[in-house]
């Protein structure tokens, strides 16, 4: 293996690590995190951290600050109820589009998502679970077809994933959501796409509401 090929390696884990890391709340948004001590916790050196950092902020889950040092996304209740309304209607065009140009590869790789999502909710990894999601919606993106429209999308996500990561659901509320995207898959699957626009639009609609009592808590300074 040269060079290249085992930095990208180091890289790579790296970048999962600390996206995990950050999703599991380890991190709190706005929490400032410096190089050197996340390669000690790592156990490798500066380089691939760096190379990590810089992925994660074009996730939108950190900002790249000066001497070696990023920030945890902060997130602000007026942006998040904002990026919720954003996100729904390009969510729903997202579907719209998927619908009409699905390919049976697109399909199988949305169904192992939602079989993914639904052992790691089984087995109570919330952030598997997100992480299950995020590939279904990614699926979802590329049978979409549109790079600018995806673009965006993954723009709008990152600061609501971020979000996801560090409430709780009330009980039960995994299981609605993961029948929310079976009837999603099964629309995109019969090339709806009236039905696949209406089932985003209302399954959006659905995760606004789960997350109102957070938010509400968000606005009022009590989560920060």
């Amino acid at each position: 293996m040269n060079v290249a090929v085992r930095r990208e390696s180091r890289s790579q884990r790296a970048y999962s690590q600390l996206r995990r890391k950050i999703l599991m709340g380890e991190f709190r948004p706005g929490q400032r995190i410096q190089e050197e001590r996340l390669a000690e916790m790592l156990g490798i050196s500066r380089t691939p951290v760096r190379d990590a950092l810089r992925h994660l902020q074009r996730d939108g889950l950190v900002q790249l600050a000066g001497h070696g040092g990023a920030t945890i996304t902060p997130l602000k209740a007026s942006e998040l109820e904002d990026l919720y309304q954003v996100r729904a209607v390009l969510e729903s065009l997202a579907a719209r589009l998927a619908a009409e140009r699905a390919t049976a590869g697109h399909v199988t790789a949305m169904k192992e998502a939602l079989q993914k999502a639904q052992e790691a909710w089984e087995r109570g990894d919330k952030i598997a679970v997100l992480e299950a999601n995020s590939v279904l919606h990614d699926t979802i993106y590329a049978a979409a077809g549109s790079r600018h429209l995806r673009d965006v999308l993954e723009t709008v996500r990152a600061p609501l994933l971020l979000f996801r990561a560090i409430i709780n659901y009330a009980p039960g509320e995994y299981g609605r959501i993961l029948a929310e995207h079976h009837l999603l898959v099964g629309r995109i699957e019969a090339h709806d796409p009236d039905g696949a626009e209406k089932a985003m639009r209302e399954h959006m609609a659905s995760d606004r509401e789960r997350v109102r009592p957070a938010l509400a808590q968000w606005r009022d300074g009590a989560a920060e």
